[in-house]
């Protein structure tokens, strides 16, 4: 569920846009660079909403906290340091990109790439709504590149 985060704008900058940063999504297909997309943000900024974050949605995305006396492994969720998520800031909005579903779609899919160490926090303390900002399908294509060569049918 989304929500208007009371009308909050990001105008000012909370993401350090010094230490580079790329998330790969997709078994590594996509590259997003976090770096500019924050560089985006904090030059145009917009509207902050609200994201419902149930366990179920969390446990979806990140997994969940590993058993110590299990060896787990989740290829299909991202990877979380979850004694480093304790430092998070839940104040800091997720960014949210619209990935193409593959290159040669015009088809969109939503894709956190930047805040799962929030995400394990709030899952931790129960927090259940985190601030977040999207990325426009133009400024994710900027920030976003692939390792698929585009087909003959999308170049032209």
């Amino acid at each position: 569920m989304v929500r208007s985060h009371s009308r909050r704008r990001s105008d000012t900058c909370p993401w350090n846009l010094e230490q580079p940063e790329v998330f790969r999504y997709g078994f590594g297909i996509y590259a997003f660079d976090v770096r500019e997309a924050k560089k985006i943000i904090c030059a145009n900024p917009r509207e902050i909403r609200s994201l419902s974050t149930p366990p179920e949605l969390i446990e979806s995305l990140i997994g969940r906290p590993p058993d110590p006396n299990k060896l787990e492994f989740d290829m299909l969720t991202v990877g979380v340091n979850w004694k480093r998520a304790e430092e998070a800031d839940l104040t800091i909005p997720l960014i949210v990109a619209q990935a193409r579903v593959d290159p040669d779609s015009d088809e969109r899919k939503t894709v956190l790439i930047d805040g799962h160490h929030r995400l394990a926090k709030a899952y931790l303390h129960g927090v259940i709504e985190l601030p977040f900002v999207m990325l426009t399908e133009e400024e994710t294509d900027e920030i976003m590149t692939t390792t698929i060569k585009l087909s003959k049918r999308r170049k032209k």
